[in-house]
């Protein structure tokens, strides 16, 4: 439920941002600091009767808290030669809702995104194994029913060939071990109040060209 009387928020954010080269290898390093006043966030709509029968049994409502804190990191690693790539990019936000003294609602866990590439002489010709792990989500506003979830593991392989000068042809199988698995922000069913899940294995083909 709207609430037209919501007071805008006001941030202060630092940021602090280094990248360094080393003969093939790159490295990125940052971290930001955040602290949002008039915080807007959504609790529980308490004293609401359910009217139909299809209603959900909680509806939300929008609030101004007080403040929120929010601090993170991300961290990656490049290396690029003739025949062989290699890249590995981590980042985690952590956010605390300083009214209610607990995390604040909808946060994302820590992930890490990691691919090798192979590429064939003449660089016409590469193939590729990518994986994504994110890991659980334990810090959740309990006061908003936000629950836990799960980390989990994804593979995946690409494919690609330059076919002629301004052609190329790319195949990928992605989530290749079709696992079962949601997104810590994915929308719970209001019912079941379990997160809708992603899709299973994937496969994609594409063709583009220049005339």
């Amino acid at each position: 439920m709207g609430n037209p009387a919501i007071r805008p928020e006001s941030s202060l954010q630092g940021d602090l941002q280094i990248e360094w080269q080393a003969g093939k290898f790159r490295l990125n390093a940052g971290g930001f600091l955040r602290s949002i006043g008039d915080y807007i966030t959504v609790m529980p709509g308490l004293g609401l009767q359910k009217r139909l029968p299809l209603s959900p049994p909680v509806v939300f409502r929008y609030v101004n808290g007080e403040s929120a804190l929010f601090r993170g990191w991300n961290l990656g690693v490049r290396r690029t030669a003739d025949a062989f790539e290699f890249r590995v990019q981590a980042s985690k936000t952590i956010a605390d809702d300083r009214e209610l003294m607990e995390p604040v609602l909808g946060i994302a866990p820590m992930e890490i995104d990691s691919a090798v590439r192979f590429v064939a002489p003449g660089r016409r010709v590469w193939a590729e194994y990518g994986m994504r792990n994110v890991w659980d989500q334990r810090r959740v506003s309990a006061a908003r029913l936000e629950t836990a979830s799960p980390g989990f593991t994804l593979h995946g392989f690409r494919f690609g060939a330059d076919l002629w000068d301004g052609a190329a042809l790319h195949f990928g199988i992605e989530n290749a071990g079709d696992k079962y698995y949601s997104e810590h922000l994915n929308s719970l069913n209001p019912f079941t109040r379990q997160r809708i899940p992603e899709m299973g294995r994937a496969v994609t083909v594409g063709f583009s060209t220049m005339w």
